[in-house]
């Protein structure tokens, strides 16, 4: 599908692909956005998810850096919104000061809404971080953590 369609009009070689007729943007193998989460995108931010999109189809890892308030958390939300819609991940754990997860929640809810169940996990009483854990591996979608917990729970996780 990715072949026939005209690139959009701010890309080149290689970058989104927009159809019209389901109002899409495409990578190469199927990973899309709609055109309401492309279009409130800004330009670094689509050649962002585009670079995250090629390592990740070349099995490969890579760090998203750049100046504070451009937008990183938005593109990973996005990014992760593209994988989930094409059917290409089932689960995440996102890891992140404990400070920032109700931030990152809130992004995740709006930015990828799709997503399963977008999940923070906390302090709460062990038999409720299992059922999380439980409903992560069963039904997939979002774990939010911090550092902290991680390291309390690598044996669960």
């Amino acid at each position: 599908m990715y072949d026939s369609l005209p690139y959009a009009e701010d890309q080149k070689q290689g970058g989104f692909k927009h159809d019209c007729i389901d109002n899409m943007y495409y990578l190469p193998e199927g990973f899309c956005l709609p055109s309401e989460t492309y279009d409130n995108l800004f330009p670094h931010q689509r050649i962002g998810i585009q670079w995250l999109y090629s390592i990740y189809r070349e099995n490969k890892g890579g760090v998203l850096g750049d100046d504070m308030g451009l937008g990183k958390t938005v593109q990973i939300c996005a990014y992760l919104k593209g994988l989930f819609d094409s059917d290409q991940i089932k689960k995440v754990i996102i890891v992140v000061p404990a400070t920032m997860k109700s931030y990152w929640h809130a992004e995740l809810s709006k930015w990828c809404s799709t997503a399963p169940n977008i999940m923070m996990f906390e302090d709460k009483k062990r038999t409720e971080r299992e059922k999380q854990i439980r409903t992560l591996k069963k039904k997939g979608g979002v774990l939010i953590t911090s550092y902290g917990m991680v390291t309390s729970e690598r044996i669960n996780l």
